[in-house]
Formats: C-alpha cells, structure tokens, sequence
C-alpha cells in the first residue's frame, strides 16, 4: 500500500495528470488481504487438526 501511494504521489508531482489514492480503497485493500490472510490459513489448519498427526505431516 505504501508502494501504491508513492507511485500515485510521484505520478503526480512529474506529470499534470492528478493522481490520488482514495482512503476507502486502501481500506477495502486492507480488509481484503486481511481475509484472504485468515482464509486461507485457517483452512488448511483446520484440516490438519481433523488428520492424525502422522497424517497431517506426511508429504504425499
């Protein structure tokens, strides 16, 4: 996110092309990797827990 707002900031002091970055979409980019995040570490987790440890750690 610090990455896209610095682009935005230097594409708009090099060209006069207005370039900003809206609050609400870094928020809705931040509650998206957030869940993403979760998702898809619970999931697997929560799949190894049912499995017998043998199971969950052996590599197929």
């Amino acid at each position: 996110m610090l990455l896209g707002g610095g682009g935005a900031f230097l594409v708009a002091a090099l060209t006069p092309m207005p370039a900003r970055v809206p609050l609400l979409g870094l928020l809705a980019a931040l509650v998206m990797a957030v869940i993403a995040g979760v998702v898809f570490g619970i999931w697997p987790a929560w799949r190894a827990a049912l499995m017998d440890p043998v199971e969950a750690l052996r590599y197929e």
